[in-house]
């Protein structure tokens, strides 16, 4: 977004090799929206929080969303 060069190195991964014949630049909206898909209390609670959005499974029912995810997420 500002133009600095590209320098990340995590545990995993590592992102600090770009060409100098590809500059992106900024991106119109750089506030990118994350969601996961969860289904157990754990992956619910990640959701809650630190992510923008849950995508539930499609099989579910009212209790499980109300016992289970909702109080996850919360």
């Amino acid at each position: 977004q500002n133009g600095t060069k590209l320098n990340f190195k995590g545990q995993f991964y590592r992102f600090d090799l770009m060409t100098p014949f590809f500059s992106p630049g900024p991106i119109q909206h750089p506030r990118i929206p994350i969601y996961i898909a969860g289904v157990n209390r754990y992956m619910c609670g990640l959701a809650g929080e630190l992510c923008d959005g849950l995508h539930v499974h499609p099989f579910n029912s009212p209790k499980y969303l109300r016992e289970l995810v909702h109080p996850a997420v919360e």
